[in-house]
Formats: structure tokens, C-alpha cells, sequence
């Protein structure tokens, strides 16, 4: 005999009313009791760099791309303005940080786009100089991002990423510290993805 039954919002199903769990192996013990789940022992979800790292780049991206000249030759000259006031490690440390825009902007495998983005952040708040290229461009396109507390946020996924993740000079066996941090990415990821 077919079920003729029509299920919707006025007749809904039984199953609709049951509770779903997602079970996975060792979720539960020998005898039925689910375990504890220490989630500083979960590094898989702060080892996928790749997730804050994208949205880094695709912040940069949105903000700088535009600005970026077409020919060649424009944009060597945008990604190597005149250094020569400023003193010799000063000047290198724009090259790297121009090296890398360029990278990012234009070859779209630039190093690091969480730390780029933290560096363009800081950039913006805190130098005074006018260098022109593409370090006017960052001051500009992020000028009102940087005043909002996007940099705090940053700042603090990039240096728990440093320290925790990326290079591991630290263990991490606090669960309430590794909790944290979780939320921090998560909320990182969506000012991020919320700056359009």
C-alpha cells in the first residue's frame, strides 16, 4: 500500500520532531558515554591557515587592485617609488613590503596575506611620511578601515597564529585558550569579510 500522506508546515513529519547528532568514531566510549573532547588537542581548525589567509588576501585585494596600473612600466614604477630619503634599513623594509603588495596584487601569490594586511593596517594608522606608489594607495584605501579596532583583531589572530601555529614556539594544551582563539578567528574572518 502506497502512503498517500502529504507532509508539510500544517502536517509535519514524525522524524522532523526527532533531534539529529552527528556521530563519528570515538565519540563515544566502550560503554555509551560520550567523551570529552579536549579542543586544544583539535588543532585542525587554527592549522588551516589557508582560511584567514584568503580572506586576507581577498581584503587586500578588494581594497588595492583597482588602483593598480595596467602596463608594465607603470607598474614598476608603482611598486618602486623613490626611497632614497629615507635611511637604508628603512627603505629595504618598504622594498620587502612593496615586493610582497606586488606579489599579492599582481601575481596573486604574495607571502603571508594575514601579515600583509596587518602590516597595511599599522601603516596606515601610524606613518606620517607621504612615499607615493603604492604605499600612498594603502594610506588611502585604508585610511578608514584602520581607524575602526579591525588592527586589534588582526593583531591578535596573526600573533596567536605565530606563535601557536605557524612556527608552534609555543604548545598549545590550554583548551580555554585554544576556545578563544577559535572565536577570535571567527570573528576575525567575518570583519574581514564584512569590510566591503
Amino acid at each position: 500500500m502506497t502512503d498517500n500522506i502529504r507532509w508539510g508546515l500544517d502536517n509535519p513529519h514524525p522524524f522532523s520532531k526527532m533531534k539529529t547528532e552527528l556521530i563519528w568514531e570515538g565519540k563515544y566510549d566502550e560503554y555509551g558515554n560520550r567523551r570529552v573532547v579536549d579542543i586544544a588537542g583539535c588543532a585542525m581548525p587554527l592549522q588551516k591557515i589557508e582560511t584567514i589567509d584568503e580572506a586576507a588576501r581577498g581584503m587586500i585585494l578588494r581594497e588595492l587592485k583597482d588602483d593598480v596600473p595596467a602596463s608594465r612600466s607603470e607598474q614598476y614604477a608603482f611598486f618602486h617609488p623613490d626611497l632614497s630619503d629615507l635611511p637604508t634599513g628603512e627603505a629595504n623594509f618598504h622594498i620587502r613590503q612593496a615586493t610582497n603588495l606586488e606579489r599579492t596584487l599582481v601575481g596573486q601569490n604574495g607571502l603571508m596575506p594575514i601579515g600583509l594586511l596587518r602590516w597595511c593596517l599599522d601603516y596606515t594608522r601610524t606613518t606620517k611620511r607621504e612615499i607615493g606608489g603604492v604605499f600612498e594607495v594603502v594610506r588611502t584605501r585604508f585610511g578608514g578601515i584602520s581607524q575602526t579596532d579591525l588592527f586589534s583583531a588582526i593583531d591578535a589572530i596573526y600573533s596567536f597564529r605565530n606563535e601557536y601555529v605557524a612556527h608552534q614556539d609555543r604548545e598549545l594544551s590550554d583548551s580555554e585558550l585554544a576556545k578563544e582563539a577559535l572565536i577570535q578567528w571567527a570573528s576575525g574572518l567575518h570583519r574581514i569579510w564584512s569590510c566591503r
